[in-house]
């Protein structure tokens, strides 16, 4: 993930490109936040981000977004990302085990939203959206 400077107001929406690594979005401070994806190294003290993945994501993100180009970057950082075997999340209580709840996703962008379905089964409430779909039972 890469973050830029803070620039004007330029895009409202979260962006996620369906053919290349790449979620976009900009923050109230103006800064764009970059994901996609892209693959880290494994280095001794956990992961280091690599350069050719910085290069390729931040060359997908100005394709998509040219206004990108002048924006300096501030920072950027690794992390593990999980994936789920068929790329849904898992979310719920987990069979069995009562107060023990799953909230997996396969990225960043749905995080906050499945975050937010399982805060309120945690606390007892019918979840806005049926989450039983992505129920960790799927793969018993």
């Amino acid at each position: 993930v890469s973050v830029t400077e803070p620039a004007p107001p330029l895009l409202e929406p979260l962006v996620q490109h369906a053919g290349r690594h790449l979620t976009l979005k900009q923050a109230r401070r103006g800064n764009f936040i970059i994901g996609g994806g892209w693959p880290a190294q494994l280095g001794d003290g956990g992961f280091d981000v690599c350069r050719a993945s910085i290069e390729g994501n931040l060359w997908t993100a100005r394709h998509v977004l040219p206004a990108l180009g002048p924006l300096h970057l501030v920072r950027c950082w690794a992390g593990i990302k999980p994936v789920v075997g068929d790329g849904v999340p898992i979310l719920g209580e987990v069979p069995g085990v009562a107060g023990f709840f799953l909230c997996v996703t396969k990225g960043y962008t749905i995080a906050p939203l499945c975050a937010r379905l399982v805060a309120e089964a945690i606390m007892g409430q019918c979840p806005s959206l049926d989450i039983d779909p992505y129920s960790v039972r799927r793969f018993a």
